[in-house]
This record gives structure tokens, C-alpha cells and sequence, in this order.
């Protein structure tokens, strides 16, 4: 098993988050506000208030075209052998079946991820090829409140 040298991709704060559903701090976050949180951290933020976190789950499951469409309103649509640091990951869950990606993740550098994936803490993984057979699509974010990180 190949140890990941995580102090070098990310602040370890962002390692281990528990999981909250709506939250969007160290203390807890969900899928949506970790990544935000991790946005932040890096000096780019989004219009997203907490009655949007308390709807997101709904919004998504009955309406995941329409999310979509707001996700992508603050970036442009990449291939995946574009991706690279600060863009936004959409993955299927797993199953052959989904027409829609049901978890996002932020790139923390040009190789891994920080996510929440299986809902219980947050952390870094490698963007492999099992992630890219998982692969929705991924946005590069150009319409945040960008303080020059770009």
C-alpha cells in the first residue's frame, strides 16, 4: 500500500472532518461544504448560504439537471486529462446505472483530491484510473469571488 505524504498536498485540517449533513466547517461538513470550506481556505468563495446547503441533498435528488446547471454557472465544462488544482470533480457513485454524479470533490493539487467520500470523514485520495472510469465531469471555476489564486 502506497503511503500519501498528505501534510504536502493539503493542511492536515482538512483531513478527517466529520461528516454533518447542511455543515460547513472543521467541525462538520458535508460532501458540498468541504469543498467550500476548502475554497475558502485558498481565498475563493461562492454565493452559497445555508438555506442552499439545507436544500442541496433535495435539490439534487429530484432535480440533479438543474443543480448542474448552477454548479456549472460558476466555471466551464473540462476533459479529464485537463484537470488540475482548485477544479471542482463530479464522480458516479459506482453503479452502471446513474445517469447523474452523485459526489463531488475539489483537486488539492495535480494528483489528488479532498472529498467526503463514504459520509463519515473527509480525505485525500488519488485521481486514478478507477477514478476516472467513475469520472462525470469536472469544472474549472472561473466565476467564484477569486482573490488571484489564478
Amino acid at each position: 500500500m502506497i503511503q500519501i505524504d498528505t501534510e504536502n498536498i493539503v493542511d492536515r485540517k482538512f483531513i478527517g472532518v466529520p461528516y454533518k449533513f447542511g455543515g460547513k466547517s472543521f467541525d462538520g461538513a458535508d460532501c458540498m461544504g468541504l469543498i467550500l470550506l476548502w475554497y475558502m481556505e485558498q481565498g475563493i468563495e461562492f454565493d452559497y448560504h445555508e438555506k442552499t446547503a439545507r436544500n442541496m441533498k433535495v435539490f439534487w435528488e429530484r432535480r440533479p439537471a438543474e443543480c448542474l446547471t448552477l454548479v456549472s454557472s460558476y466555471g466551464s465544462f473540462i476533459p479529464f486529462h485537463q484537470i488540475q488544482k482548485y477544479d471542482f470533480l463530479l464522480f458516479y457513485g459506482g453503479t452502471k446505472d446513474e445517469t447523474f454524479p452523485t459526489f463531488p470533490a475539489v483537486m488539492v493539487d495535480d494528483r489528488y483530491f479532498l472529498s467526503n467520500l463514504d459520509k463519515t470523514t473527509s480525505r485525500i485520495t488519488m485521481l486514478s484510473i478507477e477514478w476516472k472510469n467513475r469520472f462525470w465531469g469536472a469544472i474549472k471555476i472561473s466565476k467564484a469571488v477569486d482573490k488571484g489564486i489564478r
